[in-house]
């Protein structure tokens, strides 16, 4: 292991495929005397019994996060539909449950058929990515293996607080597909470097592009007893992005330099300790140490592929494009724009800058699949604004539109994919793998650290070997180039050759001699 990482291993970690496993099975692996494996036997029963407490712990975390979801999800219906609107060619006032007849009958098949076909499309691009990244270290992956793997993830992203636990079931996923987990902890620091492009590209885009906009857009309350505060959204939008943008940029400055990573490990840690922001300043220096060096290694191995990248980061692109589409299609089907003042092209444009704002939100806030804070940061955006409405219908906000309309987006793109990846990942399993390891035990971003650290040596030899031989090949390439030119510098000067043309040879020529 490299001096960068001498420091932070406290432990004997498993660098081998078997880092997700107790170490304690390999015991019956040594030549120990009798009296000794009795002793082994009796502390690895008693290593069995604390993991089988820990795992209904985690089970019993599973359930607390689904409460947390489906009470959440409760309250937003009740909220939604039980508004007072205007009843749509009358005065008289009624709730929203009582449109959703009208709403859906009158609803553009077409359009909504688009909005469902939008979402299914974006999940077979994102599993294409896993496909495609498992491709890379062996021909037997399948595609309906990323399928599973894609469903897997979205579940447990979605079930665990700041989407925690998708990684890391995707890497146990992996694993049971046949693909080792040093290879699975790469595929997963890749895909959050590109992530983490396009998201600050799109990030720029949005805010060069529309910044004026997002000063407009509504405020978000926040009510503490008989006190409520205004904060405009455009600060959180604001925030988000630079939280994302310092991250992507730190690791990138960090991994190139020493001397600013010595000043971020210590000088910046060690101040924010002083002012108690990081309570434990020696495990955040050694997790942002772990996070700087595998960015390093997996950047170095990109870089060795630069089509696979270019090609992933398309296909992340077009994944993010079609998610922040999603509104846009919900909203013709449901006839929320009037076809004779609304530029679509422009609305379309603007719904992506808007979901791009929404992400950078909600991705501030842990709450397990962002619930409540979606529909909170959804309604702020696409709501009414006193200087132009998004959605161009007439009485479209009065008669309950944007309810039925957040209802219909947040149940397509959330609440019903939620309930099939869940059925998906509670009965997916491969061959080999018993029944009672279906239900992955909940992962975070220590635990990912943590296989991050317990792989690094392999990831680290594999990515150097990677990085030679591509540096070997571009040398064998202008050695080629080379021995070209010198040949053609030794042919006989035909007659319209130049002076210039005759020097220009012998010295390519003396150069390569």
């Amino acid at each position: 292991m490299s001096d960068d990482l001498k420091d932070t291993q406290q432990v004997d970690f498993d660098t081998s495929d078997n880092a997700l496993e107790d170490p304690s099975s390999r015991l019956d692996n040594l030549d120990l005397g009798e009296a000794i494996k009795e002793d082994i036997e009796e502390q690895k029963q008693k290593e069995e019994d604390k993991e089988e407490v820990a795992t209904k712990k985690n089970n019993y975390k599973y359930f607390i996060y689904l409460f947390i979801i489906l009470a959440i999800t409760a309250f937003v219906l009740w909220y939604n539909l039980t508004r007072k609107v205007d009843m749509p060619g009358s005065s008289e006032q009624v709730y929203v449950y009582e449109t959703i007849g009208d709403i859906f009958s009158s609803m553009n098949i077409g359009f909504f058929s688009m909005f469902i076909g939008f979402i299914f499309v974006g999940f077979m691009f994102s599993s294409l990515m896993i496909y495609l990244y498992a491709r890379l270290y062996t021909k037997h992956y399948k595609y309906h293996q990323a399928m599973a793997n894609a469903s897997i993830g979205s579940f447990y992203s979605a079930i665990t607080p700041g989407a925690s636990g998708g990684q890391f079931a995707q890497v146990v996923t992996y694993k049971k597909q046949g693909i080792p987990v040093s290879n699975g902890a790469s595929i997963f620091v890749m895909q959050f470097i590109i992530h983490q492009t396009v998201l600050i590209l799109f990030g720029i885009i949005s805010l060069a592009t529309r910044f004026n906009v997002i000063l407009d857009l509504n405020i978000i309350p926040i009510t503490i007893g008989e006190f409520t505060l205004n904060i405009p959204i455009w600060i959180f939008i604001v925030f988000g992005f630079g939280v994302n943008l310092l991250v992507i940029l730190g690791l990138i400055f960090m991994s190139y330099s020493w001397k600013f990573q010595h000043f971020v490990l210590n000088v910046v840690i060690g101040f924010l300790a002083k002012i108690k922001i990081v309570k434990n300043p020696d495990e955040k220096r050694k997790d942002l140490l772990i996070q700087v060096t595998n960015y390093r290694i997996e950047l170095r191995r990109l870089l060795t592929n630069i089509p696979f990248a270019l090609t992933i980061a398309v296909l992340q692109a077009a994944v993010m494009i079609i998610s922040e589409l999603a509104p846009f299609f919900s909203g013709l089907a449901l006839g929320g724009f009037d076809p004779n003042t609304t530029n679509f092209a422009l609305k379309a444009f603007d719904t992506c800058v808007f979901m791009n704002f929404h992400q950078m939100v909600t991705g501030l806030i842990p709450i397990p699949g962002s619930a409540g804070v979606s529909e909170l940061v959804f309604s702020s955006l696409f709501g009414p604004n006193p200087r132009g409405n998004f959605f161009t219908a007439p009485d479209f906000y009065s008669t309950g539109g944007l309810n039925i309309l957040l209802l219909v987006w947040r149940f397509g793109t959330f609440y019903i994919p939620f309930i099939v990846n869940g059925i998906v990942s509670a009965t997916y399993r491969t061959r080999g793998v018993p029944v009672t390891d279906r239900i992955i035990p909940p992962g975070n971003r220590k635990t990912m650290l943590t296989i991050q650290l317990n792989t690094y040596d392999e990831r680290k030899k594999t990515s150097d070997y990677a990085f030679e031989t591509k540096s070997l090949e571009r040398k064998e390439l202008i050695e080629k180039l080379s021995l070209k030119k010198t040949t053609k510098s030794k042919k006989p000067k035909s007659k319209g050759e130049t002076k210039t043309e005759i020097v220009d040879n012998i010295e390519i020529g003396e150069e390569n001699k």
